[in-house]
């Protein structure tokens, strides 16, 4: 039987999401200009807020079913939180039953009636990431040809 965290056992999912790789890169770029890791967790902190707007709130609920019966509250939406340490984003909600609506981090966990209705937070997460590529790549190409110019 799989071991349950203390957080899977409190009711709060909580996904965490790295840039593997992403610490040699900016290793590198930390010799050329010691700004760089503010930079780039400055990037990462802005990627994490547009990642939030994707899960936050009831926009992003599937529409009703015909005859559906259940109220919803919003509270799945309204609990999303984030943060960032580092090159580490975190992605939690304190509902009991978040991951049983959107999955938990690996993508399992999401109750039977809820695929093909819900969104999985790793989906949504996942589709963000060439996002946080693109923006990584502008950030270094504008710090590195202003850079150039001084």
């Amino acid at each position: 039987m799989p071991r349950t965290s203390r957080a899977a056992r409190s009711g709060t999912l909580r996904v965490r999401v790295t840039a593997i790789g992403l610490d040699t890169t900016i290793n590198n770029l930390v010799k050329m200009d010691s700004r760089m890791d503010g930079w780039i967790h400055n990037v990462i902190r802005d990627w994490v807020s547009k990642v939030r707007k994707k899960v936050y709130g009831r926009k992003n609920y599937p529409p009703k079913r015909a005859g559906q019966k259940y109220i919803r509250t919003g509270a799945l939406g309204k609990n999303w939180r984030t943060a960032t340490k580092g090159l580490t984003a975190h992605f939690s909600n304190k509902m009991p039953y978040a991951s049983y609506v959107v999955g938990t981090q690996t993508g399992e966990g999401q109750a039977w009636m809820h695929k093909g209705r819900w969104w999985k937070l790793q989906w949504r997460i996942a589709q963000q990431l060439p996002t946080l590529q693109r923006m990584v790549s502008q950030m270094v190409t504008q710090k590195w040809r202003g850079r150039s110019r001084a």
